[in-house]
């Protein structure tokens, strides 16, 4: 887990992807799967928490399936919001499946 000045000094860096988080609907749970992909260079635009769950539904007072479904968090996970393009919305890709660019390492 990293804190706000980690994240902050992190903002715009380019990094190569590896890997990406997928959401898979399986029955009534909501997961995210990393799942690998084409090595593919990116800038990091931020940082988020996703969840892992599954969807509830109240049944009314007679029986009925009433409108009050809601989401049950069972894992957090930590992520980074990357983008490949300025024209493309951020990716959520896994912590892991991050490699910092040289400028990173190098301690520039």
């Amino acid at each position: 887990m990293m804190n706000a000045s980690e994240k902050a000094a992190l903002m715009g860096r380019r990094v190569t992807v590896t890997k990406e988080f997928v959401r898979q609907y399986i029955g009534a749970r909501r997961v995210y799967k990393s799942r690998a992909i084409i090595p593919t260079e990116g800038w990091v635009v931020g940082f988020r928490t996703i969840w892992n769950g599954y969807m509830t539904c109240d049944m009314g007072e007679y029986g009925q399936r009433d409108s009050n479904d809601y989401f049950v968090h069972q894992q957090a996970v930590q992520c980074v919001m990357v983008a490949f393009s300025p024209y493309q919305n951020a990716r959520k890709i896994p912590l892991d499946g991050i490699t910092w660019a040289q400028e990173m390492t190098d301690g520039k």
